[in-house]
């Protein structure tokens, strides 16, 4: 039966099928989806559709059926808009009969789905969870949260599921999905110009539509359909057609890895993340590959690909930081050299292969680059392009920096569907390892230095020079492009004096920096024919030359060309950058010029800083790099700290932001000998105040005692509580061992409440670095701490009763970790529990608490504190009795003298996960009988 907004055309639709098949074709997002759905036939023979079904079950509440290559069979409605909200509500839904058509369908064992241009999100969330659990009692216990228990509870009502198990069973069923219509439109025509040829790729989506509107009520596979558009010339593609995507792709791909080639370490460094890409491939459609600049995101994605060329699949890669304009998807193919879009010739070359889109420095569209940002719209279509074709999926590569700085790539990056891969530096054996073979002494370097090298591209940079005399000379990654750039230079010098070295590197800077972009073309060297210097320039790997494109070997050594170009100006930076307009492209040259003047002009750095910061004509976004740069002054002095002082007097949005970016260990040092950071903390402005306890808690690791010691000494500030708690919840509590005796001693004295679930919070990954500390914090919170065996109406302890994951989770680790120290110290605790809580019982028969007796163990979700505690003080004796029995038996025997039943349960538990030791033993107490023979419900 059709509801709602279908109702006003119900019999115009039959009429459509003939009459008004134009507008059907124009305008109906109904048709789009049927378009969508029969094209996915098209690509696979085993499927089939149906428009308006003739099985009065199966037409019930639906525009179309779909079966699947399993045989499943789903039924599909399609409602354009919500016209009065912005969202479809449970109430919307149900009054267009949409729930009782999909109760029906579902316990047919049919799939139901929604399509919609209006988000119904919740619903969504809903369904997506309800698959995940496999009963109600999972799904309301660990699924439903607070802001989906009232859409489910209406979903629940009489008047929609009739109960939460009947609404749980249906949207189990049930698939909410979004699509705008102009997109969906795009989809479909690229990816029916994968599978279809014979009219140009707009019109494609339109034979088929026709298609299906001549066939209504008929079940449709591969077969009929290409029969239909037959009739209209077109046919399946042919295999000359994917044989020439599959060269394009190929050719493609080989460029792209001749670009990072061109980076690599020789031999290069295996990276682990490369194997971990590929296996998370295997489980998402969608990888955001996010690392530092030039901290070799580009290898891991290129190792990666060759693992998958090398499993069979079709991958088609490239970079964005040397492509030119575009503006759709099949510009960015024809830049590419391909035929198609991007993922038409993809999908074309895998022909039924599993396929790869790889799409490397996607941070050149990132706002916060600002190199190519206009174009960001234009991969957004490319991704969804992917995700909406069968067997396409997409690794991205980024800068860690734009996707923190770049709004679009965090909310693409909050999606469901997609899976972060992090690339770390170079672990400390693959840089000692690359040094030495380059001949070099890796125990000569500094730990700075070391540190450096941990970044790919540095360690290229180094090999290039390897052989040059103070070769470890160098302190920053400016310096070792210096150093590069004074070795090919001469190089190039000894077997071409002609060449035009520094003349070229200018000139291709320049002009870059006035287009605002990575590469340009390269008829800019036709002028004064720099064309065969520059090719020079290339075969030493200074430069790339793609096509008709040439750029820097990589985007910071354009940063560092310009900005030492620059340098010999007579201008001052505030000159510079007013004298065009000050756009986002321009960052990245500001950070490098004032790093390079940094390390050759400290004075003049200040300087520069200085008038950015206060130069009314500097827009903000500059304003905000020169702060990042100044914060990242590794050793600040004192007359960095002055320049603060001097901007910072007053309260305007720039004085905030620039006191935020400097709070960080490095200027700690330099705050504390000025006396400032106690100073602050003393004041009576509570602004300075803040400062000063912010001050603390960025103070990191490497401060922690003087950070527990500046706390410490203000016991009786009123704020003290305040502060311990605030430090305690930002600090790696596991590398600062002063501040965290400062917590236990708040525990300890009951200023602290060992319920409060912050407390654990802060504690959350104690015991994975530090099981012996996670052992003192439960010793000052469940024993020592004046609640420790305070009891309620109810006969139980207090805190006991704490239902927290963090605090859970601790005590597993702790007991799991160090079981000796564990059950030392939480045993003779428990039993003094049994006895605050001991219940009245048989004279001959064990005695009862409140918290342990009569328990069964449960696995499923997270316990109480006591439970956590009982459970994991078995699971500690367990460890402990098989491995070092002598030692463990002092606290048995403690265990067997205790008449409680928990107590006997515990040391039943013990003897049985020792009993190569206890078997005689036990044998005894068996043998005793009586209460012996009790334990819990047995």
């Amino acid at each position: 039966m059709k509801t709602g907004d279908d109702v006003h055309a119900q019999a115009p639709r039959r009429a459509r099928a003939g009459g008004g098949v134009a507008d059907k074709l124009g305008n109906s997002y109904e048709l789009s989806w049927a378009v969508h759905y029969a094209l996915r036939c098209i690509q696979d023979e085993r499927r089939a559709i149906t428009l308006e079904d003739l099985d009065p079950e199966l037409a019930e509440g639906s525009e179309f059926t779909f079966t699947d290559e399993r045989g499943s069979v789903a039924v599909t409605q399609v409602k354009r808009q919500h016209s009065i909200n912005d969202h479809w509500t449970v109430a919307a839904l149900r009054s267009r009969g949409i729930f009782a058509a999909a109760a029906g369908h579902v316990a047919d064992g049919r799939e139901y789905h929604f399509h919609s241009m209006t988000p119904c999100g919740r619903l969504r969330v809903l369904s997506e969870w309800a698959r995940q659990s496999t009963d109600l009692g999972q799904f309301i216990r660990h699924q439903l949260t607070e802001q989906l228990s009232p859409v489910f509870d209406e979903l629940s009502a009489p008047d929609i599921f009739g109960s939460a198990d009947g609404a749980w069973q249906a949207i189990r069923g049930m698939w909410f999905e979004v699509g705008d219509e102009q997109q969906l439109v795009k989809t479909n025509a690229m990816i029916a110009a994968t599978v279809l040829e014979g009219a140009a790729e707009p019109l494609l989506p339109v034979a088929v539509g026709a298609v299906l509107l001549n066939n209504l009520r008929k079940r449709l596979t591969r077969r009929e359909l290409l029969e239909g558009l037959a009739l209209h010339g077109i046919y399946a593609r042919h295999a000359t057609a994917k044989r020439t995507a599959h060269d394009e792709v190929h050719a493609t791909t080989s460029s792209w890895c001749r670009t990072v080639e061109r980076e690599l370490l020789q031999p290069a460094i295996p990276r682990t993340e490369s194997t971990e890409l590929i296996e998370l491939m295997s489980r998402t459609r969608l990888a955001l590959v996010v690392g530092t600049g030039g901290g070799g995101k580009s290898s891991v994605v290129y190792q990666a690909a060759k693992g998958l060329e090398s499993k069979g699949s079709e991958v088609l890669a490239f970079r964005l930081d040397r492509r030119g304009a575009f503006n759709s998807t099949a510009e960015l193919g024809a830049q590419l050299g391909l035929t198609s879009s991007p993922v038409a010739s993809l999908r074309m070359a895998a022909d039924g292969r599993d396929a790869f889109l790889i799409v490397d420095q996607l941070d050149a569209v990132s706002l916060a680059s600002g190199r190519l940002s206009e174009r960001y719209n234009v991969i957004e279509d490319l991704i969804h392009e992917a995700t909406a074709v069968e067997g396409v999926r997409v690794i991205l590569a980024c800068r860690l920096f734009d996707v923190e700085n770049d709004h679009r790539i965090r909310r693409l990056e909050a999606r469901s569907d997609v899976e972060r891969l992090t690339v770390e530096p170079l672990p400390d054996e693959a840089v000692t390892d690359a040094v030495e073979a380059m001949g070099l002494d890796a125990t000569a370097l500094t730990s700075s230095q070391h540190e450096l090298l941990k970044s790919p591209l540095n360690l290229v940079l180094l090999e290039t020079v390897a052989s040059q005399p103070g070769v470890l000379n160098f302190t920053t990654r400016g310096s070792l492009f210096e150093a590069f750039w004074q070795r090919k230079r001469q190089t190039i010098n000894d077997y071409r004096p002609d060449v035009r070295f520094n003349d070229v590197l200018a000139r291709i800077a320049n002009t870059a920096s006035d287009q605002q972009a990575l590469s340009v073309a390269i008829e800019i060297l036709d002028p004064g024919d720099y064309i065969s210097d520059a090719q020079v320039l290339a075969s030493e790997q200074v430069l790339a030359i793609d096509g008709e494109r040439v750029s820097f070997f990589h985007e910071t050594f354009f940063d560092y060309t310009f900005a030492r170009q620059w340098l010999s100006r007579q201008q001052s930076m505030v000159e510079f950058l007013c004298a065009q307009e000050q756009e986002l492209f321009r960052r990245a040259q500001v950070r490098q010029i004032l790093e390079l003047l940094r390390e050759r002009d400290s004075e003049r750095f200040r300087t520069e800083v200085e008038a950015l910061l206060t130069g009314s004509a500097i827009r903000f976004h500059i304003k905000e790099t020169v702060m990042i740069v100044f914060a990242n002054v590794t050793t600040p002095t004192d007359e960095d700290l002055d320049l603060i002082l001097r901007i910072g007097d007053g309260d305007s949005t720039l004085t905030g932001r620039l006191w935020q970016q400097i709070a960080r260990p490095s200027w700690f040092d330099v705050l504390h000998n000025r006396g400032l950071i106690e100073t602050w903390l003393d004041s009576n402005d509570q602004a300075q105040r803040e400062r000063g306890i912010t001050w603390l808690a960025n103070a990191g690791a490497v401060h922690g005692a003087l950070v527990a010691e500046l706390l410490s000494a203000r016991r009786d500030s009123p704020e003290y509580l305040l502060w311990l708690r605030w430090l305690t919840q930002r600090a790696d509590l596991h590398k600062n061992r002063p501040l965290f005796d400062l917590l236990l001693s708040a525990v300890r004295s009951g200023d602290l409440d060992p319920t409060d679930k912050n407390l654990w919070l802060s504690a959350h990954d104690l015991a994975a670095y530090e099981p012996l500390w996670a052992i003192d914090l439960l010793s000052a919170c469940f024993i020592e701490s004046p609640s420790a065996l305070v009891t309620g109406p109810d006969g139980k302890i207090g805190i006991l009763g704490l239902h927290d994951y963090s605090a859970t989770e601790l005590i597993k680790e702790a007991s799991k970790v160090e079981p000796r120290a564990f059950a030392k110290t939480v045993v003779p605790y428990l039993l003094a529990v049994m006895q605050a809580t001991s219940m009245e019982g048989r004279r001959d028969g064990p005695h009862y608490d409140h918290h342990f007796s009569l328990r069964l163990r449960s696995e499923a979700g997270f316990d109480n504190a006591d439970d956590s505690l009982y459970n994991g003080a078995a699971d500690a004796l367990a460890r402990w009795a098989p491995t070092e029995p002598e030692s463990v038996e002092p606290l048995l025997r403690t265990l067997a003298a205790n008449q409680h039943a928990s107590a006997q349960a515990l040391l039943f538990r013990t003897l049985i996960a020792g009993a190569a030791y206890f078997t005689e033993w036990a044998a005894e107490l068996i043998l005793e009988g009586g209460s012996r023979l009790e334990s819990g419900y047995l």
